[in-house]
């Protein structure tokens, strides 16, 4: 984008107004960092889920409600980690079919 103003047949250009970028790039860095912490924190926290719920198995002392509720635990723990994995595909493959990039330096100004 090189320039915010609007070419129309003819020649002409509308420009635009006072106080409007009118050339160069703008961008944020914050929705990339958002994103990218929104993932990690998911992420770690199936993976706490999965750690306190195979405590939770390994201390049932066979108890079938214990290890059941344990399994469950287990199976929606695995479950999270697969829906996280697979939306950072999905935006991962919207953002280069669009050719979109973002930086996540964490560099927010």
């Amino acid at each position: 984008m090189q320039k915010l103003a609007i070419n129309i047949p003819g020649g002409y250009n509308i420009q635009p107004p006072a106080g409007v970028p009118s050339a160069g790039n703008v961008t944020s860095n914050a929705f990339p960092a958002i994103v990218t912490l929104l993932f990690g924190a998911a992420i770690l926290l199936a993976l706490f889920f999965l750690i306190f719920a195979g405590i939770q198995w390994m201390t049932s002392g066979g108890d079938k409600q214990k290890i059941s509720a344990a399994r469950e635990k287990i199976i929606f723990a695995i479950v999270g980690l697969l829906v996280v994995l697979l939306a950072y595909l999905v935006i991962t493959f919207v953002m280069n079919f669009f050719g979109i990039t973002f930086d996540t330096s964490f560099n927010i100004q």
